[in-house]
């Protein structure tokens, strides 16, 4: 995925550490219009290659359809770059994550960009600290897009710190003051993707609950609809946390556990439909094969050796796609991990194992397993590499 456009002024160009310039890209070489060579081709500086695909990919991702909402995943960037300083905690951020994403793609001749995004990141979150410090501008929307954008770039531990942050602001500032605007309603809407992977990655609760999470920001693309049905897996989490504790007697809440056995199973069918009815131009298509027999590799190689995991192979018309699908899918599997804890105790005197209901579960994670793992080769940019990806 490439960026056809002029960089936009509105996103703002990363700086190369170190120039003398910090805003404009170097000048294109002339070219001698009488010479009988051809032109040379433009060299485009690292900064400018960096900002462009950062913005292509997660700030102004082109969308094809007319499907409703917001469709990156930072298009609060656009409005708050305008103006922002040179020296900000937001640009440092943003060149952090744009010289990182680069280096993803691909490594530079005789260019650190890891070195480049962590001397960034660095004055970003230094930057950040000041701006927190600051009463005037600590609930400040540039900061909360700073803390934001600087957060993937972060450490595991220093990860959680940058969402509870960014909620903690959220919360000081209020869901109706902070929604009033189209940009505070972007920045709404981001923090609450940042809290959803907190709170099934760490098994958190949910603060306020999911009702008021989902009742402003984005709610109608592709991405909210799968937040809406992970968030409510959470609370269907919470409630099993409060039913299910070693003290009680089994006989005491199997009629308890049987009613919200039902609510997961719920849960867990309008997940499956909500996957089935996504309109065919944001769903995926298997771009190919690893061949390989059974589940073990090729005779004389391993996993590291493989261009893929072994499988199929699938690719999305772009990233913020791809994560709904998978936001959806890990739904699933933990909502069959949800049912399997159920039955265990609904069962308790059999081995649940033997149940019809384990079965059913153990083919729904088989399923999404497979369709997530097909979908990690398109993350890592497999695609970009293949000349039949066009």
């Amino acid at each position: 995925m490439v960026y056809g456009g002029k960089p936009s002024r509105d996103v703002g160009r990363v700086a190369r550490p170190g120039s003398s310039d910090e805003r404009s890209p170097s000048p294109p070489t002339p070219y001698a219009g009488g010479s009988s060579s051809p032109p040379p081709s433009i060299a485009v500086p690292l900064a400018q290659q960096a900002s462009c695909y950062f913005a292509s990919n997660f700030i102004i991702v082109p969308l094809k359809n007319q499907y409703p909402g917001p469709h990156g995943f930072m298009e609060y960037l656009v409005p708050l770059m305008r103006n922002e300083p040179a020296e900000s905690a937001l640009r440092y951020a943003f060149n952090a994550c744009a010289y990182a994403l680069l280096g993803n793609r691909h490594k530079a001749d005789s260019v650190n960009l890891e070195r480049f995004s962590l001397k960034e990141h660095a004055l970003a979150l230094a930057q950040t600290q000041k701006a927190l410090g600051n009463a005037e501008t600590a609930t400040a929307d540039s900061t909360l897009a700073a803390s934001i954008t600087a957060h993937p770039q972060s450490r595991l531990l220093a990860w959680r710190s940058h969402i509870d942050g960014e909620v903690n602001i959220v919360l000081a500032r209020g869901c109706e003051e902070l929604c009033r605007t189209k940009l505070g309603s972007l920045l709404f809407t981001s923090v609450r993707h940042h809290l959803l992977s907190r709170t099934l990655y760490h098994d958190t609760p949910l603060p306020l609950g999911a009702d008021w999470w989902m009742s402003a920001g984005d709610t109608n693309s592709l991405l909210s609809g799968a937040q809406r049905l992970a968030f409510r897996y959470a609370e269907l989490r919470a409630e099993a946390g409060k039913v299910l504790v070693p003290s009680v007697v089994p006989d005491e809440v199997r009629g308890k556990v049987r009613e919200l056995y039902s609510k997961v199973k719920m849960v867990d069918h309008e997940v499956e439909r909500w996957l089935g009815v996504i309109p065919g131009e944001l769903r995926y298509q298997a771009l190919g094969w690893v061949q390989s027999k059974g589940t073990s590799p090729p005779a004389g190689l391993n996993y590291g050796d493989l261009e893929a995991f072994p499988g199929r192979v699938d690719v999305y018309p772009d990233y913020v796609t791809a994560s709904a699908w998978n936001v959806g899918r890990v739904t699933r599997l933990l909502l069959a991990s949800l049912a399997l804890r159920l039955t265990a105790w609904i069962h308790s005197l059999v081995d649940y194992r033997l149940t019809s209901k384990y079965e059913v579960s153990k083919l729904v994670c088989k399923e999404m397993v497979e369709d997530i793992i097909a979908s990690v080769p398109f993350h890592l940019g497999w695609h970009l590499k293949r000349k039949d990806t066009g």
